[in-house]
């Protein structure tokens, strides 16, 4: 048996912001133009065998509040057997972009994901996939970077204390930046481009035992 750990008649929910979301009310298919799309398109090519359903359940402008206020409809109504969280950039950037009211501090992010997870385990049988947040502007040293580490760490701490898979999408951020001076990875230092979302999407597939 091959290492991909989504197996024939599964259902993957992603659910985030607008990195998720990607235009997907404007795709005839749902999906979006992101990286959700990129890891359905190429696990249905390589895996033609298996009918794994992918919904993208992103919303832009989604900060953790938000995720709490539709966990219920939008993950644990669908019944899925794969739950990928993609979140915390827009609670952190709201700091930097003119809202600072609508930032969300780490205690209240880790509370909330908390109660996220707990639910999502206790109501579905989904395995959960959590994924690090990108980058809020490809200075890596900048201010906006720094407040967003520890999030980040507690995404990983989440990871590790519910035997969650960890999609380290800002150290595949960092790494790809540092190794490629001046290249840029994101529309406007926080929405990928298209480099981007294949970075994320590629990194996604790695963690869940993708061989490309």
């Amino acid at each position: 048996m091959d290492g991909f750990l989504i197996r024939n008649g599964e259902r993957v929910v992603f659910i985030g912001d607008s990195i998720t979301d990607a235009g997907r009310d404007g795709d005839p298919n749902g999906l979006g133009y992101g990286y959700v799309s990129i890891i359905a398109t190429l696990v249905t090519v390589a895996y033609p065998d298996r009918k794994i359903q992918f919904i993208n359940k992103g919303i832009g402008g989604n900060r953790i509040v938000e995720l709490r206020e539709r966990w219920q409809e939008d993950v644990i109504d669908l019944k899925p057997d794969w739950v990928s969280i993609s979140i915390g950039i827009n609670d952190v950037w709201r700091r930097f972009d003119g809202r600072p009211h609508m930032a969300v501090p780490l205690n209240d992010f880790i509370a909330i994901y908390r109660t996220l997870i707990e639910e999502t385990l206790r109501f579905t049988r989904a395995n959960l996939i959590l994924m690090e947040t990108s980058v809020i502007g490809e200075e890596l040293g900048n201010r906006p970077n720094r407040v967003l580490s520890p999030y980040n760490e507690a995404i990983r701490g989440f990871a590790r204390n519910y035997d969650a898979i960890l999609v380290p999408v800002n150290r595949a951020f960092r790494r790809a930046i540092l190794s490629r001076p001046g290249f840029r990875w994101t529309e406007d230092g926080v929405h990928p481009n298209p480099y981007g979302h294949t970075l994320i999407a590629l990194t996604w597939l790695k963690s869940l035992g993708f061989e490309v």
